[in-house]
Parts: C-alpha cells; structure tokens; sequence
C-alpha cells in the first residue's frame, strides 16, 4: 500500500474536466468507468483528485467523455504557467 505522500493527486484542470464532460453527456461515474474499462472506485478516485489516471486511461476517458488530451495539456500548462 503507497504511503499517503507517495499518492499522486491530480490537477484541478483534470478534475473539472471529468466532471463538467461527466455530466454534459449525462453520464454517471458507473457508466463513464465502464465504458472506459476501469472500476467505479477508480473513475471516482481520478475525479476527486485523489489518483491521476495513466496515459492508457486518460486516453480511454478522453473518447469516452469526447475531449482532447491536447486542450488537457494546454490547460495544465496554462495553469502552470500562470496560477490562479
């Protein structure tokens, strides 16, 4: 089991994202998991922030939440660049 400050958290760019394409196609947090191929635990994990998804999975979540990885990493890189 990972120590609690071994647990990587994901950026508040990703979390708005999973939630607001969530639920712009009216999907629950069991329908996006399974389309996606991964557990209810998980997809609620990625959108609470408490794990950030793996590559495969971001791309998964990408098709079936239909957004680009490529207006994620602007996104992020944005907020890197000039915090809130």
């Amino acid at each position: 089991m990972k120590q609690k400050s071994e647990i990587k958290r994901t950026g508040p760019e990703l979390l708005k994202r999973l939630l607001r394409q969530r639920e712009k196609h009216r999907l629950t947090q069991e329908e996006v998991a399974e389309r996606a191929g991964i557990t209810t635990r998980a997809y609620s994990y990625l959108e609470s922030g408490i794990h950030t998804p793996t590559l495969q999975t971001a791309l998964y979540l990408s098709c079936v939440l239909d957004f680009s990885l490529d207006e994620l990493n602007a996104e992020i890189i944005r907020q890197a660049v000039h915090p809130i």
